[in-house]
């Protein structure tokens, strides 16, 4: 099954991570730029949602990360001051920003709808590359 990874700060409660969990899905969790940085390098994920207040981290170590990917996950920003994130916004990259206050309640399910859907096809893929089948894009 396709995992997910929460890269968010620790928190005392009502972490992203928690609510996830909560809904059944496979999740790995970063709390700091070390820690997320190599775990979205590592390309074991097939979403990963980054909250931009996870210390240390920035947007443009991010975006260099999975610049040099072949293939990249889907990447979902969580962020509060949206303006900012927007304006470093890079659609090839990054494939939604989401505003905190906005996240809760349905970002859970729809999270678990797209690894679903992205994990099946992601699957197929490093499938056929491992056996060889470079024509499957």
């Amino acid at each position: 099954m396709s995992r997910i990874l929460i890269v968010e700060p620790t928190h005392d409660g009502g972490s992203l991570a928690e609510a996830l969990r909560g809904e059944q899905l496979p999740i790995d969790r970063a709390a700091d730029a070390p820690g997320a940085i190599a775990a979205i390098a590592s390309g074991e994920h097939a979403a990963v949602i980054v909250d931009l207040a996870t210390p240390q981290l920035t947007l443009a170590m991010v975006t260099e990360t999975l610049g040099g990917m072949a293939l990249r996950p889907m990447v979902l920003l969580v962020a509060d001051d949206f303006p900012a994130a927007r304006d470093a916004f890079q659609a090839d990259l990054i494939h939604g920003l989401v505003r905190r206050d906005s996240a809760e309640g349905w970002l859970p399910e729809w999270l678990a709808e797209c690894a679903s859907a992205f994990g099946s096809q992601r699957l197929g893929t490093v499938a056929g590359r491992r056996a060889g089948d470079s024509a499957r894009a």
